[in-house]
C-alpha cells in the first residue's frame, strides 16, 4: 500500500510514544495510535473500559446529553458478549447469499437509473438513494416507493 500524501497529525507522537492526549469538553482522553496497542487493549476490558460512563466511548463526549447506555456497545464483559449473542445473527445476515442476491439488484437498478440521466449529483441522486435503499434490506422493511408517494401525497 502507498503511503497516504497528506500528513499525518500523529506521526510524531505515534512513533515516540504510541499514543496522544486531548482535552475533550474538558475531559482528557487519551487515544491508542498504533494498531496493535488497539489490538492489544481491546483484549483487556478492565483497564480500557467501555461501560464505565455512557456517552464516554465516543468523541465528542455524550455523557453530558445522555444517561443511558447504548448496548452492546457500552458493556464489557461478560455481559457484553451475552447481549451480542442476542443481536449477531440479525448482523450476520449480510453474510448470506440471498442477502447479497438482493443487495446486488438494488445497486444494480441504482446504476442502470444513474446511467441514464445525462448528469447526476454524486450525494442525493446516488449515494443517498442507494444507502437508504440497502438500509431497508438491513432492516428488513419493504421498500415499498409507490405506497409511499401516495401516502405522502395524501399529507400535502
Amino acid at each position: 500500500m502507498k503511503k497516504s500524501e497528506l500528513p499525518d497529525p500523529f506521526e510524531k507522537a505515534r512513533e515516540s510514544k504510541g499514543y496522544g492526549e486531548m482535552n475533550d469538553q474538558d475531559d482528557p482522553v487519551t487515544m491508542l495510535l498504533r494498531h496493535k496497542d488497539v489490538r492489544k487493549s481491546a483484549h483487556n476490558y478492565k483497564t480500557f473500559q467501555s461501560g464505565a460512563v455512557p456517552g464516554r466511548i465516543v468523541i465528542p463526549s455524550e455523557v453530558d446529553i445522555r444517561d443511558t447506555r447504548q448496548i452492546p456497545f457500552e458493556v464489557d464483559p461478560p455481559v457484553h458478549g451475552v447481549y451480542r449473542a442476542i443481536v449477531e445473527p440479525w448482523f450476520k445476515r449480510p453474510l448470506q447469499a440471498e442477502y447479497q442476491e438482493k443487495l446486488t439488484a438494488q445497486i444494480s437498478e441504482i446504476v442502470e437509473e444513474t446511467l441514464l440521466k445525462g448528469s447526476v449529483e454524486v450525494v442525493t441522486d446516488f449515494a443517498l438513494r442507494l444507502q437508504s435503499r440497502a438500509l431497508t434490506l438491513l432492516l428488513n422493511t419493504p421498500f415499498i416507493i409507490g405506497k409511499m408517494k401516495s401516502t405522502l401525497s395524501k399529507i400535502k
